[in-house]
């Protein structure tokens, strides 16, 4: 039966607060086919271009969700398609971030940060702890999720692009100046990027049109000129291992000197 509603032409009718949503989700699918296919494939590059798919989900949903005048195909399309890339976008940007500035010691955490969001998709496929139905603005159908269990969800989202602009800082002052302006470019483009968040206040009845775009196409054409896809310069990378190994030497000495001033006591 869902499948009948999904797939019935019927449901759906043309909608011009649409055209905004999937013409933004079209621009992030376009880089994203670019970086794949022109730039070199590493963690860098695939996990940014992870980022922007998750991005491409979530807007291409809501412009089907605002073209569509079943209540049930709104609920079934946001459900099992647009709160897939809501639920993957924030520990993408972390993956991001880490594979950039070459944080490999953070796999465990990247892994744990993906099960937790395979656990909150799985939570709102299967209950309503999350979400709390569709409402219908005078732009069209937008999920609500104004839930206890949501705000779990908000704080698992902020907690991430927290982090993931964390690892900038820590990483800022070992890279050598050339690429320190590069990253510092980037960190605009993403700040701007991150503005997009914006769209959740209409999942908590607050009745604003997503004006999330905006700040994807500035961020976006800011970005751009960054080449965020490539990693940090292989000389900066040598610079941040030598700093490492002198921690790791003073560190192991700091030890051995206690330890030996423990055994004179």
């Amino acid at each position: 039966m869902t499948e009948r509603l999904l797939f019935n032409p019927s449901n759906y009718y043309f909608n011009y607060n649409a055209i905004i949503p999937a013409f933004t989700a079209l621009i992030l699918l376009t880089i994203s086919a670019y970086v794949l296919l022109k730039e070199k494939k590493d963690t860098v590059s695939i996990s940014f271009i992870s980022y922007l798919l998750s991005k491409t989900i979530w807007l291409s949903g809501m412009a089907v969700i605002y073209s569509t005048q079943s209540y049930l195909v709104a609920e079934t399309i946001f459900k099992y398609y647009v709160f897939s890339g809501v639920a993957i976008v924030s520990p993408t940007f972390y993956l991001f971030t880490s594979s950039l500035l070459n944080l490999q010691k953070r796999r465990l955490f990247i892994l744990i940060n993906y099960i937790i969001a395979i656990i909150f998709f799985v939570i709102n496929l299967r209950t309503n702890y999350l979400f709390d139905g569709m409402k219908e603005y005078s732009y069209g159908y937008y999920p609500i999720l104004n839930t206890p269990a949501s705000y779990i969800l908000l704080l698992y989202y902020f907690g991430n692009v927290f982090m993931s602009f964390k690892n900038f800082t820590t990483r800022f002052n070992r890279i050598w100046t050339e690429e320190r302006e590069r990253i510092k470019d980037i960190v605009i483009g993403f700040i701007i990027f991150n503005i997009c968040c914006i769209d959740y206040l209409p999942a908590y009845g607050i009745e604003i049109y997503p004006y999330s775009f905006i700040f994807l196409i500035i961020g976006l054409t800011y970005l751009f000129n960054t080449r965020p896809w490539s990693g940090v310069k292989e000389e900066a990378l040598l610079e941040q291992k030598e700093e490492e190994e002198y921690i790791f030497i003073f560190e192991d000495n700091v030890d051995k000197l206690t330890a030996k001033w423990f055994n004179q006591i």
